[in-house]
């Protein structure tokens, strides 16, 4: 019998050694894939991304600080805010944006256009 127990509160013990570790897999970042015109870039490196998720829907404010990258296309490297800003400008209404943020603090990690579309 205190073997048996014995083994019990050893796989006890393993599986909750285990639990910041799985814990730490978990997804902690959301996306967006919403139209330019859904979305209200920042004016500035420390400002606001206001979204909306759907026509009736409420605005939706994720913060921007100096980590957030501004992506002009899958795989390629960061640019300005300034220059994301007159990427986006050229493009059409309906062309994708993505928004990816982290779930936990609400800060952008990153915006990405597609110049393509």
């Amino acid at each position: 019998m205190a073997h048996r127990l014995l083994k019990i509160l050893t796989a006890t013990l393993m599986l909750s050694a285990l639990s910041p570790a799985y814990s730490a897999l978990e997804d902690q970042e959301g996306a967006y894939e919403l139209g330019i015109s859904e979305v209200q870039l920042p004016l500035s490196g420390a400002g606001q991304v206001v979204l909306r998720r759907c026509a009736d829907c409420d605005p939706e404010m994720l913060r921007v600080n100096g980590s957030t990258r501004y992506l002009v296309g899958f795989g390629t490297s960061g640019v300005s805010l300034a220059d994301f800003r007159a990427a986006t400008s050229s493009m059409s209404s309906g062309a994708p944006i993505f928004v990816f943020f982290d779930t936990e603090t609400g800060v952008v990690n990153r915006l990405v256009v597609n110049p393509s579309n």
